[in-house]
């Protein structure tokens, strides 16, 4: 069954890792509907899995998931002026190959929306990057430049 858009964040929360530290969504509104999308299709794989945290990281969507009866292998991401380069330290299984395939295309399409609005996006900043749209970079590097 489809997740319901207006309730994203409560209907996530029942994939969630019995790990209290997981429990959060660390992304904005702006990419709901590509995590909805990709909750959407990982439910059709029916695998058992937990999500064990969702986040922005180098610009991108990250997320991660523990499926039952699997160790979770470590993953290195780096970024470079080529953008960013993702990897596993051991061979994945066919199960996490079918979920990264459907998590890696989501990540991909994070990449090109405002991770704030949902609008079209480009990555922004230096040391700190994110993917926004204008309008919500001028907002965000108003807010870093308040706070700094």
């Amino acid at each position: 069954m489809p997740i319901d858009r207006t309730r994203w964040r409560e209907e996530l929360s029942k994939r969630y890792s019995a790990n209290p530290a997981c429990r959060c969504i660390c992304v904005d509104d702006g990419w709901k509907d590509i995590i909805c999308d990709l909750y959407d299709e990982l439910e059709k794989l029916g695998i058992k899995y937990e999500i064990a945290q969702i986040k922005e990281k180098l610009g991108g969507l990250r997320f991660y998931v523990d499926i039952e009866g699997e160790r979770t292998p470590l993953r290195v991401d780096m970024q470079s002026p080529q953008g960013v380069t993702s990897g596993y330290t051991q061979d994945l299984s066919e199960k996490r190959k079918k979920f990264q395939a459907l998590i890696n295309e989501a990540e991909k399409k994070s990449r090109a929306v405002c991770e704030m609005c949902g609008a079209p996006g480009t990555l922004c900043g230096t040391s700190y990057v994110r993917t926004l749209c204008e309008k919500c970079e001028v907002l965000w590097q108003a807010d870093r430049a308040a706070n700094a």
